[in-house]
């Protein structure tokens, strides 16, 4: 079964050749006859045909090169059509061109034999291109044969086409990925470097008025700038200042310090009688009362001391309290007088005195202490005044410290006088002011010179007392008397009324009712 199985093989294969044979021969006695019969009735000889050239081919449809014996052969070279732009032929006897692969071009020509690879800045994209494309602005290509551009990287840029390399950044200058052109830095950034991507801000205390630039300005003296991507650095205000360059703030003028300008690179010191209270002054003010500036300077209004005084403003000086004032605190405007019982005999009193024994201010303002006057005294030291002898008292001297008793025998109507010897009939005991009369026959002045009732007087006035007595008792008695008769007849009328009203209601049928009173 084997044996007749590959029996039968080999009859298929033996046949199928032998057809492919025939073929052959049938299309070879076709074709000479076809052309036979075409000379014939063209009138072409073709009998001499010529092969086509690289660059061109024979076109099957032009009986100039069908009635060729040869597939690519033509009459003549000149029947042969050129390739078309964008294909190439590079075999002689062809019956078509080749489109041009990627990357490559005919550079615009037709009945080219070979494909020209595309030049570095150039490209295409498609097979069968006639020309290279040119790379636009921003991209680039560096090699042959290349199928597309590149974009040029950040930090560079290309602005012409067709270009096989990128430019570089200048310094002042940024450019993102593919730039046809680079970005100036705007006011307030800059770029020291080349090939940059991006801009960088200007720092705190520098600026940058114009774009494209590389560096930064400082900002001056008496100028800062507080924040970064400065334009314009800004002056200091009033009451402040800078003195270094690349400020990022002001300083605060200190107190004592002034500057009423700004854009300043100092603070300035307040003249005499002036001064800046606070931080950050524009002006110097004037010193307030009880307050003083000697001198130009950064220091501020002085209190004036205890017992001193400035009563007008801005002054360069206190004025000392003058004698019989003073003035206990700092910093005032006027000095005190010193109270009645007090003194100073200096200037710049801080405090007044009070007089010793025997002494006394008696004004307002004293300068100096006075001697207690005669007929008074002063007996402590203090502010306290003299005091006048008391009644029966003297004294005859100038800054007494105690008063003299007047003498027995004498009496004292002044107290700044001497004593005066008691009259004849009189008698005076010590401490009088005025001589007392003694006179009989009721007084008489006993052995110690005082003056006693006598007997007499004294029985006088027991027998007044007893008089009296008899006649209070006499006069109290009659009272009581009359009283209690007064009391009795009115119960004995009370009493009549209640019996007539029990009687009168016998002689009614209805039963006694008592009516009352």
């Amino acid at each position: 079964m084997i044996i007749m199985q590959y029996s039968s093989l080999s009859i298929f294969w033996k046949l199928i050749i032998l057809f492919e044979l025939l073929s052959a021969a049938y299309a070879y006695q076709y074709s000479i006859f076809s052309r036979e019969v075409l000379i014939g009735s063209l009138g072409r000889d073709c009998t001499s045909c010529q092969q086509c050239i690289p660059g061109t081919f024979a076109d099957q449809g032009s009986a100039d090169c069908t009635c060729c014996a040869n597939q690519g052969d033509c009459k003549n070279v000149a029947e042969c059509t050129k390739c078309p732009v964008g294909e190439h032929q590079p075999l002689p006897g062809s019956i078509l061109c080749d489109l041009c692969p990627i990357g490559s071009s005919t550079g615009g020509k037709s009945g080219q034999a070979d494909c020209k690879m595309c030049l570095p800045g150039y490209f295409t994209s498609i097979a069968g291109s006639g020309e290279c494309t040119p790379c636009a602005a921003g991209y680039y290509n560096s090699k042959m044969g290349a199928s597309k551009c590149e974009p040029c990287p950040a930090g560079h840029h290309q602005p012409t086409e067709g270009q096989s390399q990128c430019l570089p950044c200048e310094p002042g200058t940024s450019s993102k990925k593919g730039a046809a052109q680079c970005a100036l830095c705007p006011m307030g950034w800059h770029q020291p470097e080349r090939n940059a991507s991006q801009c960088l801000p200007c720092a705190k205390g520098k600026y940058q008025p114009d774009p494209g630039q590389a560096d930064c300005d400082p900002c001056d003296v008496g100028h800062f700038c507080s924040h970064s991507e400065c334009s314009n650095c800004t002056a200091c205000s009033k009451g402040h200042y800078t003195n270094e360059t690349s400020s990022s703030e002001c300083l605060t003028c200190k107190k004592g310090s002034q500057q009423p300008k700004t854009g300043s690179t100092e603070c300035l010191p307040c003249p005499a009688g002036f001064e800046a209270a606070v931080d950050g002054a524009k002006n110097c003010t004037g010193c307030k009362q009880g307050f003083f500036k000697e001198k130009s300077g950064f220091n501020v209004c002085e209190e004036c001391l205890p017992g001193h005084f400035s009563k007008a403003r801005n002054s360069t000086s206190c004025d000392i309290c003058r004698e019989g004032s003073y003035q206990g605190l700092h910093g005032q405007k006027s000095c005190i007088p010193c109270i009645v019982g007090t003194h100073c005999s200096v200037k710049g009193c801080v405090t007044c005195e009070g007089c010793g024994k025997g002494l006394e201010a008696d004004i307002q303002g004293a300068i100096n202490c006075t001697e207690c006057k005669p007929g008074s005294f002063k007996k402590e030291f203090g502010n306290t005044l003299c005091q006048k002898c008391p009644g029966g008292y003297f004294q005859t001297h100038h800054g007494a410290e105690s008063c003299i008793e007047c003498p027995r025998n004498y009496y004292c109507p002044q107290s700044d006088r001497n004593p005066i010897h008691c009259n004849q009939g009189s008698f005076c005991p010590p401490g009088s002011v005025y001589p007392k009369r003694c006179d009989a026959p009721f007084f008489k002045i006993d052995s110690n010179a005082k003056c006693e009732p006598t007997v007499e007087l004294i029985t006088l006035i027991i027998c007044v007392s007893i008089v009296g007595t008899i006649i209070i008792l006499i006069v109290s008695c009659k009272v009581y008397k009359a009283v209690k008769k007064d009391r009795t007849m009115s119960l004995f009328v009370v009493d009549t009324s209640e019996r007539q009203t029990l009687t009168s209601s016998k002689d009614n049928t209805n039963p006694p009712v008592y009516t009352g009173l």
